[in-house]
């Protein structure tokens, strides 16, 4: 847990001090006198934040029961609409990282409902210049059908409209 900016995006630097850190002692005191809030809120204040950001990281935003927040509202126009939830985001690196590796291959893969809201967890992931994984963006959703992946796809085109992905590979799920 950062202190301050100086844990914010466009402010990090990959050697944190250690000022930038916040103690255990005080984590645990301020823990105790918040009250606790429930995962909605929770889910809904990073996203709020993440837009206020320089570069807004949010591809799309989609609660269920609710229309959708941020990015392409397609998924408003499914059957699924009222219990399907959303979140995709990317960062400017993921974004840069995304352009100038997409004319190799893009890796897609997915967790298999491994929390306790049973939602999944796409990555997308491309080899850097070295030939390690870097992943590029993040979308958790409750379903995986064909028409919530092509909508969440669809607020990465938005966001990137110029974007040519050469081969795509996937984990068969």
């Amino acid at each position: 847990m950062s202190r301050g900016d100086l844990g914010s995006r466009d402010k990090r630097s990959f050697f944190p001090v250690k000022e930038a850190f916040v103690s255990h002692k005080t984590y645990q005191a301020y823990s105790h006198r918040l009250d606790r809030k429930d995962d909605l809120t929770s889910v809904i204040y990073v996203a709020e934040c993440m837009r206020k950001e320089i570069y807004d990281p949010n591809l799309i935003f989609k609660l269920q029961i609710y229309t959708t927040l941020y990015g392409p509202s397609d998924l408003d126009n499914l059957p699924t609409c009222q219990t399907s939830f959303a979140l995709g985001f990317q960062t400017e690196y993921q974004r840069d990282m995304l352009v100038s590796n997409s004319d190799k291959i893009l890796c897609i893969d997915s967790t298999h409902k491994t929390n306790q809201y049973d939602f999944y967890l796409i990555n997308l992931i491309v080899p850097d210049k070295y030939g390690k994984c870097c992943p590029v963006a993040h979308f958790i959703t409750y379903y995986l059908d064909v028409n919530t992946m092509i909508c969440l796809f669809s607020s990465l085109k938005i966001k990137i409209p110029d974007l040519n992905v050469n081969c795509i590979m996937t984990d068969d799920d």
